[in-house]
């Protein structure tokens, strides 16, 4: 009788120890995710509505510093999306009869544009993961209807 109870026992604690271990590794599966490189940092999403641009920075004094410059970088490349169409929306206007001040039209478009820009994801890679050292993310995008020459 002592018998049968030392091998169920002993098989309890097996089929314990297998559980325990999955759930472990489960566990370090799942933080395994966090860590991952998202993949719009390499491939914004496209979009027939928005524009995505991907910003970043690299350390700072504090990392809402490194967030602020990253957002501010992402401004910089929608401001360079921005202005090259109203600079070409420009040439297609002052080719006709009208005149224009060219520096003014584009400076007020781009402005006005850019007001409506929101950044939607965030990242920070401290342990340079995606392979440019300590990087803060941000994914930002503009809906097209406020770039004049894409609506």
């Amino acid at each position: 009788m002592n018998h049968k109870i030392g091998f169920l026992f002993h098989r309890k604690h097996w089929f314990l120890g297998i559980l325990l271990l999955t759930n472990l590794l489960s566990l370090g599966c799942a933080l395994q995710k966090v860590y991952m490189v998202p993949t719009w940092i390499f491939q914004p999403p496209k979009d027939k509505d928005f524009i995505y641009v991907v910003g970043s920075a690299g350390q700072s004094i504090s990392p809402w510093e490194s967030k602020e410059m990253a957002i501010q970088d992402g401004y910089v490349k929608l401001a360079q999306i921005v202005g090259t169409n109203v600079s070409a929306k420009i040439l297609q206007r002052t080719m006709g009869s009208h005149k224009w001040s060219s520096s003014s039209i584009l400076k007020t478009s781009t402005k006005t544009a850019l007001k409506e820009a929101r950044w939607v994801a965030f990242w920070a890679d401290p342990e340079g993961k995606a392979g440019m050292g300590y990087r803060v993310f941000v994914l930002m995008k503009l809906n097209k209807k406020f770039i004049p020459g894409l609506e």
